[in-house]
């Protein structure tokens, strides 16, 4: 096994250092719209 066989597979984000730019970002952060969706889901077919 190499040394890159650990390296993570989940896309990393860097975000601002204010809140309301923090914001404006995870809005359109596909993870957060993916968990939204998903959790979204659990809501209506639980």
């Amino acid at each position: 096994m190499s040394s890159n066989d650990h390296i993570s597979l989940v896309p990393k984000y860097t975000f601002s250092s204010t809140l309301e730019e923090q914001e404006s970002e995870l809005k359109d952060n596909p993870l957060t719209t993916r968990m939204a969706d998903a959790k979204y889901l659990r809501v209506i077919n639980p």
